[in-house]
């Protein structure tokens, strides 16, 4: 059961992380937009 539970943890920080970089890629996307 513990090493069950340790994948899904870590499956969960996986898809934080990627929502997480998806919205600092789109900043930074929208940022260099606004300063062409």
């Amino acid at each position: 059961m513990k090493e069950t539970n340790q994948l899904s943890v870590s499956f969960q920080r996986i898809i934080v992380y990627s929502k997480i970089s998806k919205k600092a890629t789109w900043s930074t996307i929208s940022f260099y937009t606004l300063q062409i």
